[in-house]
């Protein structure tokens, strides 16, 4: 399952850059931050889509390009799994194994290898009962191979769940060219993204534009434009608890694949 290095748009430098000084967990968020309604994309994931497709209990779930581990929290607090994170930048497995300690979690759930590679896809054949990845399989040019690496670690009947960033619509003029062109922006349209998973051996459940408006798409940091989108977003929060916003490529912040691996491809 070697892929070319060509079809790679990222290193391991790139990551170990963007993962520098990164730190376990965040600061503890001021009391009022706390009120504040969550993004539509995290409120509705969360709370509507995966609660019933996810088993609850010793479910074995890994995330590929996983660090720094803040969302595999979740797959442990909110249904009991037992989580695995999956990275190769040394800097981002560093804080992950950071905050995991944070919460009892031991090293040997944080892996860093490149998943890719025959040596993982060999060790790990078929070990999981969910397979998830947000944001990994747009920095690749023929992500195809990338999506049948995620499948060849599930169970058969496991849940595989891939998201991307819509950075193709209004967040591409806020983000660096650098950073737009670490992605693969053919794939930012629906047509394009579900024809990726159309497989034997993949029954799909879920393929659409998702999250509705999350300028959060947009970070970079701790600095004045990031601050500035975060405020606006926090507002924009309150309001979509109040009037939907219709998904659709331009503003939707990313598009989210579930499916089913079969028993018998």
């Amino acid at each position: 399952m070697e892929v070319s290095d060509k079809s790679r748009l990222t290193d391991q430098a790139y990551w170990d850059e963007v993962f520098a000084g990164a730190v376990p967990s965040p600061k503890p968020s001021k009391p009022w931050r706390r009120l504040l309604p969550e993004t539509p994309q995290t409120r509705q994931l969360w709370r509507h889509i995966l609660p019933p497709l996810v088993p609850k209990g010793p479910a074995k779930v890994v995330e590929l390009g996983s660090a720094p581990g803040a969302t595999l929290l979740r797959w442990r607090t909110l249904f009991g799994n037992e989580v695995f994170g999956v990275d190769f930048s040394e800097n981002g497995l560093k804080a992950q194994r950071e905050l995991f300690a944070l919460y009892g979690i031991t090293d040997e759930h944080s892996i860093r290898a490149d998943f890719l590679s025959d040596t993982f896809q060999t060790e790990y054949r078929e070990a999981f009962d969910i397979v998830y990845s947000g944001g990994v399989i747009e920095h690749f040019r023929d992500p195809v191979e990338v999506v049948n690496a995620h499948l060849q670690i599930l169970k058969p009947g496991g849940l595989l769940m891939i998201s991307i960033p819509n950075i193709a619509g209004i967040y591409r003029p806020l983000l660096a060219k650098r950073t737009v062109d670490a992605h693969n922006l053919h794939i930012m349209r629906l047509e394009r993204f579900r024809a990726l998973f159309r497989s034997p051996v993949i029954q799909p459940l879920l393929c659409q534009y998702f999250g509705q408006l999350n300028l959060g798409v947009a970070y970079s940091g701790h600095n004045r434009k990031s601050r500035c989108l975060l405020r606006v977003q926090a507002l924009a929060n309150m309001l979509l608890r109040i009037v939907s916003f219709p998904e659709n490529r331009w503003t939707s912040p990313c598009l989210l694949f579930i499916g089913r691996k079969r028993l018998f491809g």
